[in-house]
């Protein structure tokens, strides 16, 4: 049995200001290399497919392993942040608990962009 959350467009979410932030300097590619690596470091795979329209991406467990999939065509800036947003589903654990949907979103988005607001003014 799987349990999964989705994100419709977390790009959307992204405030103009933390968008140009990720886009500087080509940091988006880097951004999204350094989360996906911390977050196969913690056992949770990262992976880009087609998610074929329905969403930008998703964070199920399957067979016990946390799984991220990341729309492969999106912009680097849209996958730095939903990448975020999806490991903020797992870290807030909204994979045990999402009985309210909205608020889980809400919750993922804010984190994300603290989150994201944090590594830009580090440089990372």
């Amino acid at each position: 049995m799987s349990k999964y959350i989705y994100s419709a467009e977390p790009e959307s979410q992204i405030p103009v200001i933390l968008n140009q932030r990720i886009s500087e300097r080509g940091r988006a590619k880097h951004l999204y290399h350094f989360l996906s690596g911390n977050a196969q470091a913690q056992g949770i795979r990262v992976m880009e497919i087609d998610m074929e329209g329905l969403c930008s991406a998703a964070v199920a467990t399957i067979a016990g392993k946390k799984v991220i999939g990341i729309e492969k065509t999106d912009s680097a800036e849209e996958k730095v942040f939903s990448l975020a947003h999806e490991l903020s589903h797992i870290h807030l654990g909204h994979l045990e608990n999402h009985s309210d949907a909205d608020k889980c979103e809400r919750q993922a988005d804010f984190a994300a962009g603290i989150l994201l607001r944090a590594l830009c003014l580090a440089a990372v």
